[in-house]
């Protein structure tokens, strides 16, 4: 037998969608970094990336990103080293492809894998892109968390009316 939901307790999560385009340069990690609203919790459901993997010549091919996720408000590192970013990420092994035109194509993602991570009030979202080369290349990552902004009920904005 199913459980009822109790909707009025999902009426003030509002879905958020975060996106960057992170430039990345010669011997530097890209940065992708968003300070979470006061007041919110963000809780990351999926991230979402995209980058040429061939160059325009067709001559230089790029085997994949690298990831690293900090937590900041709690001090804490997720990992001591870069992970790749297939492991996580969507579009994952389907790939995303440079045409000779200089436009960029994806597949669509056969599936997606589940972050599940809450990040507290006053938080910074800190992810970390190592995996190219010194030339840069590839030049940019197209990075999206979807997630969503929850009120943190202890703050007394949210306890409801006098």
């Amino acid at each position: 037998m199913l459980k009822k939901i109790d909707v009025n307790k999902l009426t003030e999560i509002v879905p958020l969608f975060i996106y960057q385009r992170i430039n990345l340069f010669a011997n530097a990690r890209g940065a992708f970094l968003y300070p979470i609203e006061n007041g919110y919790w963000y809780w990351i459901r999926h991230i979402r990336c995209q980058w040429p993997e061939v160059d325009a010549a067709g001559v230089v091919y790029n085997p994949g990103m690298a990831i690293e996720i900090r937590g900041s408000a709690r001090h804490r590192e997720y990992q001591n080293a870069p992970i790749p970013l297939r492991l996580l990420s969507s579009p994952c092994g389907n790939g995303v492809r440079l045409t000779a035109p200089a436009g960029m194509t994806a597949t669509g993602p056969t599936s997606f894998k589940i972050i599940d991570e809450m990040l507290p009030q006053r938080d910074n979202i800190e992810l970390y892109f190592t995996g190219h080369n010194v030339t840069p290349f590839p030049a940019f990552i197209d990075v999206m968390l979807v997630g969503y902004m929850i009120p943190d009920k202890k703050m007394v904005q949210f306890r409801g009316i006098n």
